[in-house]
């Protein structure tokens, strides 16, 4: 589960060292390449579940055969708090680790999404006493606000996705390799310039690219559920008021918690294993600091509200 700045991952125990091997390679392979510090934590189900909290797991079909996790019952809500609460009992760190060799079908090369519309906002939405019913509510709200479906407006649209030139593109893929001398970064690299070129002009009709970028769209995960509503959406100025009014109403009267974030753009990160139908997805943030900001408004609420 992608949440902007962070992410969560549930990982079944007989994957658990290997996992934790992997992402503490991952936290110093950041902080040599990026000087980014990486928080690490994990906490056991056991623990959750002592705290008679779960963590229901549903599947959501963004595309085909591609799905993403859509998740309830309070657990990773709470597991989240209590890696930042307690660090020295749920954080694991091992510098001796080294980095990670390569990060693996994991890309950047567009340019950020400029909104079509107006403004991009960025949405979190929390119920207050964990009644996940209220949001049909919201969604029902959100799409008499925005005209229609919600996915009309998705950000991400093949009108304002632009290729990264190819020399930005090879100074961002440089990062993601321990060694540039081995055939996959020679790979990455060759693809790297055959996306470039293919996305100029007439070209982008006459690839085989041309079919995975109109796929993008419909694998992108710009709504998600994770004990929270998460939406990034390009809307006109006059709605996101209305969104905003909508949702402080909500919160005066004691039914959510909420955050926004608006700006200019939205931001793209690719995980592809292939081109093929179902086998690539994109995770999509609002610009300018998106679900990190968004979470600062919401996050004041809750503890405004703990008395």
């Amino acid at each position: 589960m992608f949440g902007g700045d962070g992410a969560s991952l549930l990982i079944p125990p007989s994957k658990l060292e290997e996992v934790k091997h992997v992402l503490l390679q991952l936290r110093n392979t950041a902080k040599a390449n990026y000087d980014l510090e990486l928080r690490i934590g994990v906490v056991p189900m056991t623990d959750v579940i002592g705290n008679a909290l779960s963590i229901e797991v549903a599947k959501f079909a963004v595309a085909g055969t591609k799905a993403i996790a859509f998740i309830r019952g309070g657990g990773l809500s709470w597991a989240d708090s209590k890696i930042k609460s307690e660090p020295e009992k749920y954080c694991i760190n091992d510098d001796a680790l080294g980095a990670i060799g390569e990060i693996k079908d994991l890309s950047c090369r567009w340019q950020p999404l400029k909104t079509r519309k107006g403004l991009i906002l960025t949405i979190l939405v929390r119920s207050q006493a964990n009644d996940v019913t209220i949001f049909a509510e919201i969604l029902s709200r959100l799409e008499t606000i925005l005209g229609g479906d919600v996915q009309l407006s998705s950000p991400v649209n093949e009108a304002n996705m632009k290729h990264k030139d190819f020399w930005k593109s090879v100074r961002t893929e440089f990062n993601y390799h321990a060694s540039h001398f081995t055939s996959d970064y020679v790979k990455r690299l060759f693809w790297t310039a055959y996306m470039a070129w293919s996305s100029k002009g007439d070209r982008k009709a006459l690839t085989p690219a041309n079919r995975y970028v109109s796929k993008i769209p419909s694998h992108s995960d710009y709504r998600k559920f994770d004990d929270m509503l998460r939406l990034v959406l390009d809307c006109k100025r006059g709605q996101v008021q209305e969104i905003r009014d909508y949702l402080e109403g909500l919160y005066r009267s004691g039914k959510v918690f909420y955050g926004l974030h608006e700006s200019d753009h939205a931001i793209m990160t690719c995980l592809v294993g292939s081109v093929a139908d179902g086998d690539h997805i994109h995770f999509i943030d609002g610009g300018a600091g998106g679900y990190a900001m968004a979470a600062k408004t919401l996050k004041e609420q809750m503890s405004k509200a703990k008395p």
